[in-house]
């Protein structure tokens, strides 16, 4: 939940200060970054449980 949080508050602030192509210049890679860390992390979660 405090990731979720945390993404909804860094988006928010963004376009607040932000306009136009600096937006997305900020936007884009938060959003790849969230993905990428989507596609890691969730099969190694089930990795790691797997061991357990």
């Amino acid at each position: 939940m405090a990731v979720g949080g945390i993404m909804t508050a860094i988006s928010a602030t963004i376009t607040d200060w932000f306009e136009g192509a600096r937006r997305a210049s900020f936007l884009g890679p938060q959003q790849a970054f969230a993905s990428l860390g989507g596609v890691i992390f969730l099969p190694l979660a089930g990795v790691l449980a797997a061991v357990d």
